[in-house]
């Protein structure tokens, strides 16, 4: 297997963090995120919106979208549960992960830690967000079953009694904190 990866995404790192912890042999080729120029030669036919990561398959099919991944690697295995209710919670926390985590937390971590791009409006607006989701991620990991706080409703149905699936948080490795 060919990973097309970037080493500061945590949507590339998610994939990597799955294969590490299936034992799953695969090459990485690296991309920059920033400069984007040679995308369409080296993505162009695998990949329509040109995004690390892309898998391509030991046949050669390619597959994108870091989600699609982990569940095209993770079926069969204990990170995608054979219960159909089970799974689809491990899918509700994948999209709320994706459409709520990923742009309130790690755009901010992005443009602040490696972009150089940064307007305090920016920062404090996707900050508020950040905050909320924080909340949301310590209630669940106590065992709440409420998630959010009032303040802090939006997205709060799709989180609320889902069960942590991708166990694998706990090996993350220690990267820089921001503040």
């Amino acid at each position: 297997m060919l990973l097309y990866n970037s080493p500061v995404s945590g949507n590339c790192y998610k994939v990597r963090l799955l294969l590490a912890h299936l034992g799953i042999p695969y090459e990485t080729r690296d991309l920059d995120v920033v400069d984007r120029s040679n995308r369409p030669d080296v993505l162009g036919d695998l990949n329509p919106s040109l995004r690390v990561p892309t898998l391509v398959l030991d046949d050669g099919r390619p597959l994108a979208e870091s989600n699609a991944i982990l569940c095209y690697l993770g079926e069969g295995t204990r990170f995608v549960p054979d219960d159909r209710y089970t799974r689809a919670q491990v899918l509700q926390w994948m999209f709320y992960e994706q459409y709520e985590l990923e742009p309130s937390l790690a755009v901010v971590r992005f443009w602040i830690a490696y972009s150089g791009r940064t307007t305090s409006s920016e920062i404090g607006s996707r900050s508020r967000t950040s905050r909320c989701m924080r909340t949301a991620t310590s209630r669940r990991k106590a065992g709440s079953t409420s998630s959010l706080s009032p303040r802090c409703a939006a997205g709060s149905t799709a989180w609320r009694r889902s069960p942590v699936t991708f166990r694998s948080t706990r090996a993350r490795p220690r990267t820089r904190e921001l503040a």
